[in-house]
C-alpha cells in the first residue's frame, strides 16, 4: 500500500528546489549534473525512498546503486527509510558478487574477497604442516594454469570486449582483473540476462569518474528495455583522468548507449548557505567568468607572502584563531599532490613541523596517518594485490612478509574503532574502506582538528575551513601542466585551453570542500597562474 504521508514528507523536504523535485518525482531516466555541495547524495536518497514508498517496485532489492566508494555506499544505506535494503555496490564489489555467484559454475573460480585472506600464512600454519603448504601452493599454481588456458580459448570477436582481452595481457586473476572476468562471464556465458532482469532501477553515482571497464560492465547488465537508468555526476570534477576516468566523454556515451536525453542541472548550493561570497567565487571559477561580484573577508582570503615562513605562520595563526573560537571546527589543508609538501631540498615537512610548534592538534598520530595514506597503495595495498595476483613466486614472498603489513593494518583499524562506534559507522566496513583507499573520506567524522591531505583524497568530503597553500609555480599546477609556468609568465589569467585541464578542475574540487571559510595562499614573486586567476575573479 502506498504510504502517502511518507511521500508527502519526501517531496516537502525538497519543495524549494525544483530541479531536485524533478529528479525525485520523474520516471524518465536522466543525467543529473550536480556541482559540489548541491545536495546530490541527499537527493538520491530521497529518490530511492520515493520509489520504494510509492510502490513503483515491489521489492527494494530490485534497485541497484553503483558508487565509486564504500563511504558513499554506507552513507546511502544509513539514510534509507526504515532500513530499506537496496543493492549498493562499487563496481569492483559488483564484479566480485558476479564471480562469487557464477565464477565457480562457469570458470571453476572459487573467488573470495581478499580481505578474508589477509592472514593467509597463519591460516595455513594452523591447518597444515610445513610440508603440506608446498603441496597446497602447487595445487594453487595448477589451478592458475587451468584458468589461464580458459582465457586463451575464448574468442573475442566483439571490438569492445577485445579491449578487455588486450588490456589483460597476463590473463591473471587479481584484484584489478575481477572486473575483466565478470565482463567475460556476462558476455560469453550469457548470464547478463539474469542481471538485466534482476534490476528495475539502476543509479550510477559520480559517473564522470568511471572508466571504460566500468562502463562495459554497466552495459553488460543494463539495457533500456529492462531497466530505468539514472546517472549523477559532474564533469567539472573530473580529476581521476590519471586512472582512465571517462570525464567529459561520459555525456556522449550516455546518449549513444543508454539514450539519455534528459539532463537536470542542480542550481542551489546547500554546503555554503550564508556564505554567498565563497559560493559566488566557486561559480566564477566553474563558469570561467567574473559575472558574480565577490568580496574578501576574515574567513575568505587570497593572500601572498614574502616568504614561505610567513605563509606558514599565517596558516598557523588562522588555525589557532579558528580553534580558539570553535574547538569542534573541522579544518583541512589541501595540496595538489603529496609532492607539494616538499621543497627543493625536501625539507618542507620539517619546516612545517618546526613552525607549527604552537598549533594545538588533538591527534598528531592521525595527521601522520593521513600523510601515510598517500603511500597506502605502495606500502600495504600492493601487498594485498600481490597475493591476489596468483603468481607463485609473489605468493611466497608475500606470505613471508605479510605479517608486517598485517600489523600496520591492525594498528590503523584500532584507531578508528571508537570513532566509528561514536558516529554510528559500521565498523565492519572499515576493512573494505581501507581496501578501496577511501579511509580519508571518514576524516571529517573523526575527533581531529586538522587534516593534511592531497586534493584527490579529499574529493567527496567536506570541512568547516579549508586552506589551499603553496599555490606557486611548479607546485600548483606542476610545471608539466602549465607551459606559462615553465616560461615564468604565468601571471596572466588562465586561458580557455587550460580551463578544462585537470589541475584547474582539481582546484575547483579543493575550493568546494569548505562550509565556512576558505584561504588560498602563495609566496610573492613565485605565485602561479591559479593564484593570479583567483585574484582576477574577485573584486579587490
Amino acid at each position: 500500500m502506498v504510504n502517502s504521508d511518507k511521500i508527502k514528507k519526501i517531496l516537502e523536504k525538497h519543495k524549494d528546489d525544483k530541479e531536485q523535485l524533478d529528479f525525485i518525482a520523474s520516471t524518465e531516466q536522466s543525467l543529473t549534473i550536480a556541482p559540489a555541495g548541491y545536495g546530490k547524495t541527499e537527493m538520491l536518497i530521497s529518490k530511492l525512498n520515493y520509489i520504494i514508498e510509492s510502490k513503483q517496485i515491489k521489492y527494494p532489492k530490485r534497485i541497484l546503486v553503483l558508487t565509486l566508494s564504500n563511504v558513499a555506499k554506507h552513507t546511502i544505506e544509513s539514510r534509507l527509510n526504515n532500513n530499506q535494503i537496496v543493492d549498493i555496490y562499487n563496481f569492483h564489489n559488483l564484479a566480485s558478487r558476479i564471480l562469487i555467484l557464477q565464477g565457480k559454475q562457469y570458470l571453476n573460480i572459487d573467488y573470495k574477497y581478499e580481505y578474508k585472506h589477509y592472514n593467509l600464512k597463519d591460516k595455513l600454519k594452523k591447518k597444515y604442516k610445513n610440508d603440506k603448504i608446498e603441496k597446497i601452493l602447487n595445487y594453487h599454481r595448477e589451478k592458475i594454469s587451468e584458468i589461464n588456458k580458459k582465457f586463451h580459448e575464448i574468442k573475442f570477436d566483439d571490438k569492445i570486449f577485445q579491449y578487455v582481452y588486450t588490456v589483460n595481457k597476463n590473463k591473471e586473476i587479481c584484484y584489478e582483473y575481477v572486473i575483466y572476468i565478470a565482463i567475460i562471464l556476462l558476455k560469453y556465458y550469457k548470464i547478463n540476462e539474469i542481471y538485466k532482469n534482476l534490476y528495475s532501477y539502476i543509479f550510477v553515482d559520480e559517473c564522470q569518474d568511471i572508466n571504460l571497464l566500468h562502463f562495459i560492465l554497466l552495459r553488460s547488465i543494463a539495457d533500456n528495455e529492462y531497466n530505468k537508468i539514472f546517472f549523477l555526476g559532474d564533469t567539472f570534477q573530473s580529476i581521476m583522468k590519471f586512472a582512465d576516468a571517462l570525464g567529459e566523454q561520459i555525456e556522449d556515451l550516455l546518449k549513444k548507449y543508454f539514450n539519455i536525453t534528459k539532463i537536470i542541472e542542480l542550481q542551489k548550493n546547500y554546503r555554503l548557505e550564508g556564505r554567498e561570497n565563497i559560493s559566488n567565487f566557486q561559480k566564477n571559477i566553474r563558469n570561467y567568468d567574473k559575472k558574480l561580484q565577490i568580496e574578501l573577508d576574515e574567513n575568505f582570503q587570497i593572500k601572498s607572502f614574502n616568504d614561505f615562513e610567513d605563509e606558514i605562520l599565517f596558516i598557523n595563526n588562522q588555525i589557532n584563531k579558528i580553534t580558539s573560537e570553535n574547538k569542534k571546527a573541522k579544518i583541512a589543508i589541501l595540496c595538489p599532490t603529496k609532492y607539494s609538501l616538499y621543497d627543493k631540498n625536501n625539507k618542507l615537512i620539517e619546516k612545517i613541523e618546526s613552525i607549527f610548534t604552537n598549533l594545538k592538534i588533538n591527534n598528531i598520530e592521525y595527521i601522520n596517518t593521513l600523510l601515510f595514506s598517500d603511500n597506502l597503495e605502495n606500502e600495504i595495498y600492493d601487498k594485498i594485490k600481490d597475493i591476489k595476483r596468483l603468481n607463485y613466486n609473489n605468493i611466497i614472498r608475500s606470505i613471508e612478509n605479510y605479517h608486517f603489513y598485517n600489523d600496520d593494518i591492525k594498528k590503523l583499524i584500532e584507531g578508528y574503532r571508537n570513532y566509528c562506534l561514536k558516529f554510528g559507522i559500521d565498523f565492519n566496513t572499515i576493512i573494505e574502506v581501507i581496501k578501496e583507499k577511501d579511509l580519508i573520506k571518514y576524516a571529517p567524522y573523526c575527533s581531529v582538528n586538522v587534516n593534511i591531505l592531497n586534493i584527490h583524497k579529499a574529493k567527496g568530503a567536506e570541512w568547516d575551513y579549508v586552506f589551499i597553500p603553496f599555490v606557486n609555480k611548479g607546485k600548483f599546477p606542476v610545471f608539466y601542466k602549465c607551459y606559462e609556468c615553465r616560461l615564468n609568465i604565468c601571471d596572466e589569467i588562465i586561458d580557455t585551453k587550460q580551463y578544462k585541464e585537470e589541475f584547474y578542475q582539481a582546484f575547483y574540487v579543493a575550493i568546494t570542500r569548505t562550509k565556512c571559510g576558505l584561504y588560498i595562499t602563495a609566496t610573492k614573486n613565485n605565485a602561479s597562474c591559479l593564484f593570479y586567476h583567483s585574484l582576477k575573479l574577485i573584486d579587490i
